[in-house]
């Protein structure tokens, strides 16, 4: 089964923001280095820890091959919880607060969490809503499809 979303190109929007260290990132720049997963998800989401877990073991696997983006729906009342829970789980990857939930809206993201992967050239090549623990699977399977087996 082809997992890339092949069948047909979903365009992804780019975007500019500051993650908590206030260092500012752009998506189309990103993608010049390669494939881009971008993660919403927030402090009081049950399962959003699992899949920033899973996705901290792709960034160990994948290391310079792709940018993982974590965007926090996060409100002014539980965003002083976020840095304590990257620093507690280890994740070292670009962690920014979603304001006013704007780059999720433009995304269409309903539900926490939501999982995107997206190539320059083909726009967003997948979408995860919710938990499942095959998902470092699935997420290997795009990449062996991107990069080819290793």
């Amino acid at each position: 089964m082809n997992l890339i979303l092949s069948f047909f190109i979903l365009s992804y929007t780019n975007f500019k923001i500051k993650d908590l260290k206030g260092t500012e990132f752009e998506l189309d720049s990103l993608l010049e280095k390669g494939p881009v997963i971008l993660d919403f998800w927030a402090t009081w989401c049950a399962y959003c820890d699992e899949v920033l877990d899973i996705l901290k073991e792709i960034q160990e696997e994948y290391k310079d091959k792709i940018t993982i983006v974590a965007l926090s729906w996060d409100t002014q009342k539980t965003a002083s919880k976020i840095e304590p829970l990257v620093k507690s789980r280890g994740w070292d990857f670009i962690i920014a607060i979603d304001d006013g939930k704007k780059i999720g809206r433009s995304y269409g993201v309903l539900f926490l969490p939501t999982t995107f992967i997206i190539t320059k050239e083909k726009g967003i090549v997948y979408k995860k809503v919710g938990y499942n623990p095959k998902e470092k699977e699935e997420i290997e399977k795009v990449f062996e499809e991107i990069f080819g087996k290793e």
